[in-house]
């Protein structure tokens, strides 16, 4: 069995850009995974499984005129232990091939596919049960953190740092941090499963403070001072 501390490479393979970013964050904010390339065709992909180890694979079976399902039959060629997730917008009438199937651990329909993708990654990689309180709602986390909390909240979910965080709302990295430690205290998680609820509820079209509403005041910034 794989542990957090063992070092998983995965591939991605979609001819959706957007959703191949999300995800690219969902696969990173897993414990012990990299993602070692992305693909939006069978050409790219063949390229990434001649120059690097792959351990894990999720591939969209239906690339444009490209076939997903001959990006398996290649990279499984190169790396025979390799685990497949296929993620298809028609999941319940995907039929794998024969000569894939050792390959294939699950299928995801991709209209829950960052819901479900998690559950399914650490299953196929071995890293058992997910630690994020996936149950909360917009509303429930909407409730419990400020208006600056929840908004930054919203942008953990696109993957950013706590520079790049700051440099979105003109604060310090410091203060990002010190709302990252309000924020994970009052949703009952940190790290790790902080960032895999922000992309999971980031994923199902974001949610944003309500028009108009005033973001609390950075103390620093109401004593004239900078963030």
């Amino acid at each position: 069995m794989r542990t957090a501390a063992t070092t998983i490479r995965c591939v991605i393979v979609d001819d959706h850009l957007m959703l191949l970013q999300l995800l690219a964050g969902v696969v990173r904010s897993v414990p012990g995974m990299v993602v070692a390339g992305t693909a939006t065709s069978v050409t790219e992909a063949e390229a990434i499984a001649a120059l690097e180890r792959i351990d894990l694979m999720i591939v969209d079976p239906g690339l444009g005129s490209d076939n997903g399902i001959d990006v398996l039959r290649t990279v499984a060629a190169r790396h025979p232990a390799v685990k497949c997730i296929v993620l298809s917008g028609a999941a319940t009438d995907f039929v794998c091939p024969a000569d894939v199937m050792p390959s294939v651990v699950a299928v995801v329909d991709k209209s829950h596919a960052c819901d479900m993708l998690l559950g399914e990654i650490r299953k196929a990689v071995g890293l058992g049960a997910d630690d994020t309180p996936a149950h909360l709602t917009a509303a429930d986390i909407k409730a419990r953190l400020t208006g600056r909390e929840f908004e930054l909240f919203n942008v953990l979910g696109e993957g950013l740092s706590n520079k790049e965080v700051g440099q979105r709302f003109g604060i310090s990295t410091r203060t990002v941090e010190t709302h990252r430690k309000a924020i994970s205290r009052k949703l009952g998680c940190s790290g790790a499963a902080l960032l895999r609820l922000a992309t999971i509820h980031h994923s199902r079209g974001g949610f944003f403070a309500d028009p108009g509403s005033a973001l609390e005041a950075d103390p620093a910034t109401a004593a004239g001072k900078p963030r």
